[in-house]
């Protein structure tokens, strides 16, 4: 019997392949053009608290680090162009066909010995916190994704500067080079304490960058995000979720702002910037829809993040067989 699971997957991929080879061709016309260092490693996306993002508008510093329309042009292609080399995958029945479970190994960063941020109760509360976002528990009547997470193993390293370590620094290279487990198919789950903690939530590698860069694949979180930590309203455990939608090949719900693909998901309204807080009303594009601020991919308060869209899923779902299955 064929896997359900990743037969959908295998359709959604047939009907993505004519689409990305239209795509391919569209921008080939532009891979010449110049590109910035940053924009020709493209593969990781970071989150700020509030008062970074403050920071950001009033100093013009580059502490949000999100993606430019180059750098996600570049990552649709790699996606495309490796949707379009399954033509024939080969159909495969794992015991439980209804379900993609993702082994998790979580590393925990420690300054010293006398200082452990999150033990065992707490690494299991917040992958409890993954498993009922992914199964579509925090809201009723919300989209269920096929995605189920399993601690498999955690570690204590004591170190003070990748305890400190912050996204894109030689500190966090050395930590993902020597702490990193698995394959593709495994969520490296990172605890820091970034400086200027919480400014930065958490970041993580997109799908695409495994080719490359296997070793730096994973999570970081800032260690006061999880349940019960000291990050004002981003403290429930939503910023392990947020960051693992990157890690599934989900952008943040503004990505493109107003235009027409944003998101490149069709379901999730456009947005101009990210929402904060809680703010019902918040209508910032002229497209119907309000500002999806329930949406795990914005940056709006834990209280408020519940649910991914339809195309979300199936996004995930294409990103996994492409990269992770």
């Amino acid at each position: 019997m064929q896997h359900p699971v990743r037969a959908r997957m295998r359709s959604l991929a047939a009907s993505s392949i004519a689409c990305a080879t239209v795509l391919t061709g569209w921008l080939s016309a532009e891979s010449a053009e110049a590109l910035t260092p940053d924009e020709r490693t493209a593969g990781a996306s970071a989150c700020v608290h509030p008062a970074g993002w403050e920071a950001v508008r009033s100093t013009g510093e580059a502490r949000d680090h999100t993606l430019t329309a180059v750098q996600v042009r570049r990552l649709e292609r790699r996606l495309g162009d490796r949707l379009a080399a399954l033509r024939d995958l080969p159909a495969a029945a794992p015991a439980d066909p209804e379900v993609i479970r993702v082994p998790v190994v979580a590393h925990v960063l420690a300054p010293d010995a006398d200082t452990v941020p999150i033990r065992r109760a707490g690494l299991t509360r917040q992958v409890d916190i993954l498993n009922r976002a992914f199964a579509g528990r925090q809201l009723d009547a919300t989209t269920q994704t096929p995605f189920r997470f399993r601690l498999r193993d955690s570690d204590l390293t004591i170190n003070r500067s990748w305890y400190r370590s912050d996204y894109g620094t030689q500190a966090e290279k050395n930590m993902k080079r020597a702490l990193h487990v698995g394959g593709p198919e495994t969520l490296n789950l990172y605890f820091v304490s970034p400086p200027g903690a919480p400014a930065t939530l958490g970041w993580a590698t997109f799908p695409q960058s495994t080719l490359r860069h296997e070793r730096l694949d994973g999570v970081a979180v800032n260690v006061e995000t999880v349940p019960g930590g000291a990050a004002t309203g981003y403290n429930l455990g939503d910023t392990a979720v947020h960051e693992v939608g990157h890690w599934l090949g989900l952008y943040h719900t503004f990505q493109g702002g107003c235009s027409r693909l944003n998101d490149r998901v069709t379901d999730t309204p456009e947005e101009a910037l990210p929402q904060y807080a809680c703010d019902r009303g918040a209508d910032s594009c002229t497209a119907p829809g309000l500002d999806p601020i329930h949406n795990f991919m914005d940056y709006s308060f834990d209280r408020c993040m519940r649910t991914f869209s339809d195309g979300q899923n199936d996004r995930m779902g294409l990103s996994w067989l492409a990269y992770r299955g």
